[in-house]
C-alpha cells in the first residue's frame, strides 16, 4: 500500500506535476484541510457539511487515486476504497496524531491507549454525523477526533506526519500488522 501525504505546495504547477507523475502508484492521498481548501482553489467552511463534501468530490476526480482521505482537529474522513483496514486506520492516524497533540514528542504506547479513551469531540461527532448524509450511497466514512480542548500548550507541529505514521501500521498485511499495532 502506497499512501501519498500531501503538502501546501508554494507553486501549484509542482504540485500538478507531482500528483500526476506519482497518482498511477498511489492507494491512499491524505490531505489536512488546509490542503483540501488550497487544491479546491476557496476556502470552506470546514464544518459545512456541503461544502466539505464538494470539496472531497471535486479532489477525488482530480487526483485518480483509488482512497482520499482528509484529517482535521475535529473530524477525519475517508473516500472512495473503503475497507475495514482504511476504518481502522483513520482511528490509529487519529489517535496518534492526538497523542503528539497534547504530549508533544514524549509518549508511549499506554499514552496512546489513554487517548483512545477521551471523549469524542462534540462538534467532530456532528460534523461526521451529518456529513455522512452528503454520501448515501458512496463509500466513505468519517469518525470524530477527540475532544482536547482541555490542551493548555499543545504541539502542533508534525501531526500529519503523526496522522499517517499512526495508519500505517494498520495498513501493513494482517500477519504484520498484528505485530506492530498498539495495543
Amino acid at each position: 500500500t502506497v499512501v501519498m501525504e500531501d503538502a501546501c505546495f508554494k507553486d501549484p504547477h509542482m504540485r500538478r506535476i507531482v500528483t500526476t507523475v506519482l497518482s498511477p502508484y498511489i492507494d491512499i492521498f491524505s490531505i489536512n484541510e488546509d490542503e483540501l481548501q488550497d487544491r479546491f482553489g476557496q476556502q470552506i467552511d470546514i464544518f459545512n457539511p456541503a461544502h466539505v463534501a464538494k470539496a472531497i468530490r471535486t479532489i477525488y476526480s482530480q487526483v485518480n487515486i483509488p482512497t482520499l482521505i482528509c484529517h482535521s482537529a475535529q473530524w477525519t474522513l475517508a473516500y472512495g476504497n473503503i475497507t475495514e483496514n482504511i476504518l481502522n486506520a483513520l482511528k490509529s492516524g487519529m489517535l496518534m496524531a492526538a497523542t503528539r497533540f497534547r504530549l508533544g514528542n514524549d509518549y508511549d504506547v499506554s499514552d496512546f491507549n489513554e487517548t483512545g479513551r477521551m471523549p469524542d469531540s462534540r462538534e467532530g461527532t456532528t460534523f461526521a454525523k451529518d456529513i455522512s448524509k452528503e454520501f448515501p450511497q458512496e463509500s466513505f466514512v468519517c469518525l470524530p477526533c477527540k475532544d482536547l480542548s482541555f490542551v493548555k500548550t499543545p504541539t502542533t507541529i508534525g501531526l500529519g506526519d503523526s496522522f499517517v505514521g499512526g495508519m500505517l501500521p494498520c495498513l501493513l498485511p494482517p500477519d504484520l500488522a498484528e505485530k506492530s499495532r498498539f495495543k
